[in-house]
């Protein structure tokens, strides 16, 4: 309901009610995105969670390749965004979050025990003492060290949406169309990041079976995001992130590579994603939870130093 009201928000144009929805919302995701990941351990076995989790994120980033497919049939043609055309985008967004909201209310309770946790050890716990473990989850080695994969996690997100694609729009040198190359930006970013939840889901069993199989996708994914960190800083002037600009790259700012390095970084993010949902079930399935939320919170804080 808080991501319904944020969208909303922005049929009104006031500044304070864009800013007070954004923290309601924030709020809300941290507290969505713990439950989700909850809900998904308590559903699986250490058989089908890598499968479940490729099945999550290849429809949860799918969303985001038709909505810019939505947005660029929209925009298409126009060199500023129209009232009326800002009122059905920001519609048919708010009445797809409520039938989001419907479809949560109806999901299925889970089981009263799972193959991924030790059901003997639960035990009632208030506040506190989930504080308490949170904490002692946080200062384990491992989740140190994935801090580290979280923190990069954060960092990429906000630079692919918050601050490439923008900044394709505000590259003059691409042509008069550089506006309509931002939602077809987040197309191909989408269309990355489904096809990373598409992989973990043909190969979510034989990387569960490799040795370092999963922190070999991080690998992967992570050189495949540096490929596109270096033509980025060669095909978009670095003023680019401040606004329009007529400035020139160091090479001849180009169309193709400009949406080749959104392909490569959307499959840069739904590999960090998947790998470490999967990484966070296998390693910590009784303090999932508390893995989760560290894992929100380390991306966001990370995500919003960034952007």
């Amino acid at each position: 309901m808080p991501e319904r009201l944020f969208i909303s928000s922005f049929l009104v144009e006031k500044s304070w009610v864009l800013y007070g929805t954004a923290i309601i919302g924030g709020i809300a995701a941290g507290i969505l995105w713990t439950a989700e990941g909850k809900y998904m351990i308590l559903n699986c076995t250490p058989e089908t969670v890598g499968r479940n989790i490729g099945i999550f994120f290849a429809i949860y980033n799918l969303s985001s390749l038709c909505g810019n497919v939505f947005a660029y049939y929209q925009l298409y043609g126009k060199s500023y965004i129209d009232e009326s055309t800002r009122t059905v985008i920001i519609s048919i967004m708010a009445g797809l979050a409520a039938v989001a909201t419907v479809l949560f209310a109806l999901l299925r309770k889970p089981p009263q025990s799972s193959a991924l946790t030790n059901q003997s050890e639960k035990e009632t716990r208030n506040a506190l003492s989930e504080l308490k473990r949170t904490w002692t989850v946080f200062t384990t080695r491992e989740m140190l060290l994935l801090s580290i994969t979280f923190a990069y996690t954060g960092m990429q997100q906000a630079f692919n949406t918050g601050i490439y694609s923008p900044s394709i729009g505000f590259t003059l040198q691409l042509g008069k169309t550089s506006k309509q190359l931002v939602p077809l930006s987040g197309m191909f970013i989408g269309l990355g990041q489904f096809t990373s939840g598409l992989l973990q889901f043909l190969l979510g069993k034989r990387l569960s079976n490799i040795i370092w199989g999963r922190r070999i996708m991080i690998l992967c994914t992570v050189i495949l995001q540096l490929i596109a960190f270096a033509l980025i800083s060669i095909n978009i002037p670095s003023q680019a992130v401040f606004g329009n600009t007529e400035d020139e790259a160091i090479i001849k700012s180009n169309v193709y590579i400009a949406i080749l390095c959104s392909f490569l970084l959307g499959i840069g993010d739904g590999g960090l994603n998947t790998q470490n949902f999967a990484i966070i079930a296998n390693i910590f399935p009784d303090d999932s939870a508390q893995s989760f939320a560290l894992y929100k919170f380390t991306k966001a804080s990370l995500n919003k130093f960034t952007a």
